[in-house]
């Protein structure tokens, strides 16, 4: 059943026609000697992959600045190339941004993609093509496009036994059998038999690597792109509230990625050692070694039972109360210590996580008052709660002896029991999150008990 495009207000399908047409008279015919190249040394980078003639047409060319922001664009169509650059790109990424942030539109159709469909389609009125009005081109494509997809995404460094679902994806494994029906459509594909001996080679090459971990398996209705980019957005968010169960942290020297496949910070060394003008020994591996989380069923179990299950009815809530979004926000930032190399970073996001939950206002003094807070949220009454006080205060000490004096952290004991009752403290503000719907009502019960 082919997709049936949301309807868009006609004063707004009016306002985006409009806009693409001013567009087109802002395109300009680029001759030699235009645009933002510049003379000098051009490195001689390997091109990795050639398509086939019969694949492009009209092919584009972006210039980004440092921060990665396209300056210019332009396309070869009819022999003619033509472009925008300066305020007229700064207008075609406006628009383009205005027609995806209409909610009919968000989900489904990527501002990359419109930004092209855009370009494209003023170029081409430019030189003289006749065109329905673009918003109508674009409903067209999407009606063509908008399909459900399911997205596989490999994640580094952890290996499931079952599937289990986390927010709006799937974590499962990725098994022997699944690269061979990859490799299998790969072969039945329409390509010529060196085409399909490449793809079921990479697919293999990938196998070797992947095979046994564990993947990210999204179902979006969107075009292709948009799939893509909203399935990254959702693994991101899932794998981040698994991975404040990991053992990255929960130890100073321990690392779990749990990432994307690629997104993770591996680092690794290559080197090429010659050992006379005919021979040569290379060398590649990882620098920090790291092993993956294996999360089998018994451990799920125990990880539903310390507030995985509440994380995930979090994800998933349309209407989520002050208390869910302040905690998601201090979940995602602490998770982020699981996988940092350095010790200073690692112990950064944690206390940063702390605060950002914690701190009413910025008046509170932080150490006093988060280490209580901690305290009085998981500590029993008396030494107890003033032992967990007090090492709040030593890892705030140690953090501040890295960022303001750059020494390095050297107390293993004591990072460890702040790293313990870091976690602790989160795994009950997820179980707390049912009673109260901000979070400044949970701090004036963690305040009310200091005088019990």
């Amino acid at each position: 059943m082919a997709f049936a495009v949301p309807q868009i207000h006609e004063n707004a399908l009016k306002s985006f026609n409009d806009a693409a047409v001013r567009l087109s008279t802002l395109i300009q015919e680029i001759s030699s000697g235009m645009g933002s190249t510049k003379a000098g040394f051009a490195p001689q980078f390997k091109i990795a992959h050639v398509f086939d003639e019969s694949e492009v047409t009209d092919p584009k060319f972006v210039t980004r600045d440092e921060d990665g922001i396209v300056t210019e664009m332009s396309m070869v169509t009819f022999g003619r190339r033509v472009g925008v650059m300066g305020d007229a790109c700064k207008e075609l990424l406006k628009t383009a941004e205005r027609i995806c942030a209409k909610k009919e539109l968000e989900p489904i159709a990527s501002q990359e993609v419109v930004t092209d469909l855009l370009f494209t389609w003023a170029a081409r009125r430019f030189v003289g093509t006749e065109l329905p009005p673009f918003m109508e081109c674009l409903s067209a494509y999407l009606q063509e496009k908008v399909k459900l997809h399911g997205v596989w995404i490999p994640v580094a460094g952890l290996s499931v036994q079952s599937p289990f679902e986390i927010g709006k994806v799937q974590i499962g494994p990725l098994p022997e059998k699944w690269f061979d029906n990859l490799c299998r459509i790969a072969d039945g594909a329409k390509a010529d038999g060196k085409r399909k001996a490449a793809m079921v080679r990479n697919i293999r090459e990938h196998q070797g690597r992947l095979q046994g971990s564990a993947a990210v398996i999204a179902r979006v209705e969107a075009e292709p792109q948009r799939a893509q980019e909203l399935a990254f957005d959702w693994a991101a968010q899932s794998l981040a509230v698994l991975r404040i169960y990991s053992p990255g942290v929960m130890s100073p020297g321990a690392i779990s990625w749990v990432a994307p496949y690629g997104s993770h910070s591996r680092q690794e060394v290559l080197s090429f050692t010659m050992e006379d003008d005919d021979s040569f020994r290379m060398s590649s591996g990882s620098s920090t070694p790291v092993l993956p989380w294996v999360v089998d069923n018994s451990l799920l179990q125990q990880l539903g039972q310390v507030g995985l299950g509440v994380l995930h009815g979090i994800l998933v809530k349309k209407n989520r109360s002050r208390y869910e979004e302040d905690l998601l926000n201090a979940v995602l930032i602490y998770s982020r210590c699981a996988s940092q190399i350095d010790q200073g970073d690692k112990l950064l996001y944690a206390i940063r996580a702390l605060e950002s939950f914690l701190l009413q206002s910025e008046s509170e003094p932080i150490q006093q008052t988060v280490g209580d807070r901690v305290a009085y949220a998981i500590g029993t009454p008396g030494q107890h709660r003033q032992a967990i006080a007090k090492n709040f205060k030593k890892a705030y000490a140690l953090r501040s002896r890295l960022v303001h004096h750059g020494k390095s952290i050297d107390d293993l004991q004591e990072l460890k029991d702040f790293y313990y009752n870091a976690w602790r403290f989160m795994v009950q503000a997820v179980l707390e999150s049912t009673k109260y719907s901000t979070v400044q009502a949970f701090v004036e019960e963690l305040d009310r008990r200091k005088y019990e």
